[in-house]
This record gives C-alpha cells, sequence and structure tokens, in this order.
C-alpha cells in the first residue's frame, strides 16, 4: 500500500526571501568560478544589482521599492502578492528617474 504523500500548505514567497535566495545563488557562482580567471560576464547578477520589489500592485496599499539585491534580503513589503524586478543595468534616463522616486537611498540609483 502506498503512503499518501503530506505536502505543506500552499504559501506566497515575499521579496526577501526571494533576494535571499539570490544572494544563495550569487554566493554559490561566485564561489564556483573563483577558480576560473577571466571568466566573469558583465551581466552577471551580483549583491550590489538594482531590484524593485512591489507588493499588492493596484491596491491602494500598494508598495513599490528599488534597491540593492542585499538591502532586499532584509526588507518586509508586508502581505502579498510581491513581485521581484531585475532590470538590466543599462536602463534609459527616463526609466531611472521613475525609478528614483521609489529607491530607499536616493543615491543608489545616481
Amino acid at each position: 500500500m502506498k503512503k499518501k504523500r503530506e505536502y505543506m500548505p500552499p504559501r506566497f514567497m515575499s521579496v526577501s526571501e526571494a533576494a535571499d535566495q539570490l544572494m544563495q545563488i550569487v554566493a554559490k557562482k561566485s564561489q564556483d568560478k573563483a577558480g576560473d580567471v577571466g571568466q566573469h560576464s558583465e551581466h552577471q547578477l551580483s549583491e550590489s544589482a538594482l531590484i524593485v520589489g512591489l507588493a499588492r500592485v493596484g491596491h491602494e496599499t500598494q508598495q513599490i521599492l528599488a534597491c540593492s539585491l542585499s538591502d532586499m534580503k532584509s526588507v518586509d513589503l508586508g502581505p502579498p502578492l510581491h513581485s521581484l524586478i531585475i532590470p538590466n543595468g543599462n536602463l534609459h534616463p527616463l526609466e531611472m528617474e521613475f525609478l528614483q522616486q521609489f529607491a530607499e537611498l536616493k543615491q543608489q540609483l545616481l
């Protein structure tokens, strides 16, 4: 007779959980590539990469925050639904201007 599988109840991932998992991947990749000289890509995700966290978009309690990946790890945007955006490093000046209003530290985006 087969044993019935037990699953954890479904839950939503927060932006801080996602950022933490991405930081673990970044750390593992940097350890793996430590021996490979000259193999680093300029498009590789890093702890200082610009990340945009969004929560409950379109609702009156929506929150938007732009900060580094390492800072996003300690952010609490409240209840779900959350989205995490990893923009390309080459943002248009208009996009940068828009994100500055949501920046945790205005100097980070300059």
